[in-house]
């Protein structure tokens, strides 16, 4: 068997469909970017496109008309600095309270390709597992666009369904590699974390009876602005970010430390986030400290 090779269109290596001639090059996944590979398209004088998702296509039996491949996907999600009373709504409240969905307030958080192009199976794969680059899963307010070089299509994912939309075509200015949504270490463990509680903690809340809302507005006003002074506050050192992350439902915990003695979130907060993780520390042998603040 040759190590590489390219049969059919296709581009194998060592055995593995992993991309395929497009125009004047290849389109290629790169968790298989290795140096022989590069050096071998290199000789063959191959210009070569690295984009995700390319060999879960092939391997699924993904089709490559004339070379040429499906629309290819991106996510969209809304920036950290965005108000917090914008995540995770549904369309029309997105639309009579921030004329939204606004190309400028989000950023591209996945730049790859799908097996498939159909919006039920893009949720199914995405809206279960974190996306490269630590972003959370796929989610409401999220918009998902499907391009080629000719043409884009936006659709927002609303309460019950996803939906065309239109989103300016001013947002091809600001098509570049997906940036990370959070810093490296523990930043990125404490937050992500954090994203993916608050998604948890939102999920029954979307079906809830107006009376249940009612009689938890204030727990829920109260988680909600937590949320927002944790992602946008600098003020916990690396080894707070660090000891916050170990515990099971940290958003939970600082919640109800807070709600002890809060008045305001700030400075409460970063007082709550620092007597407990002394605390932690003082008491290693209580594995249920978050649940018995």
């Amino acid at each position: 068997m040759r190590s590489v090779e390219i049969r059919n269109g296709r581009l194998f290596y060592y055995g593995s469909a992993v991309g395929y001639l497009e125009g004047d090059g290849i389109t290629a996944d790169p968790m298989f970017r290795r140096e022989d590979l590069e050096r071998w398209l290199e000789r063959k004088n191959l210009p070569v496109r690295w984009v995700d998702g390319v060999y879960d296509r092939l391997a699924s039996g993904g089709p490559i008309q004339n070379a040429r491949p499906l629309k290819s996907l991106r996510i969209w999600q809304l920036k950290p600095d965005t108000p917090i009373e914008m995540r995770f709504i549904g369309l029309e409240r997105m639309a009579r309270e921030f004329d939204g969905p606004n190309p400028s307030q989000y950023r591209i958080a996945y730049d790859g390709q799908a097996e498939s192009q159909e919006l039920e199976d893009i949720w199914n794969k995405f809206c279960r597992r974190t996306l490269p680059g630590g972003d959370h899963p796929l989610a409401i307010s999220d918009v998902i666009e499907l391009y080629d070089t000719d043409e884009s299509a936006f659709y927002y994912v609303d309460k019950r369904e996803i939906v065309h939309v239109g989103f300016t075509p001013a947002l091809r200015e600001n098509v570049t590699t997906p940036e990370p949504s959070r810093k490296d270490g523990s930043d990125q463990r404490l937050f992500q974390k954090l994203e993916q509680e608050y998604l948890a903690y939102l999920e029954p809340l979307r079906s809830a009876a107006l009376p249940e809302l009612l009689e938890k507005a204030g727990e829920i006003a109260d988680t909600q602005a937590v949320y927002r002074c944790l992602c946008e506050n600098t003020g916990l050192s690396t080894e707070q970010k660090e000891k916050l992350a170990t515990l099971e439902q940290p958003l939970q915990a600082i919640r109800d430390r807070w709600r002890q003695t809060h008045p305001t979130p700030e400075p409460e907060l970063l007082e709550a986030c620092e007597a407990l993780t002394t605390s932690q520390q003082q008491s290693e042998e209580t594995p249920a400290l978050s649940m018995t603040l």
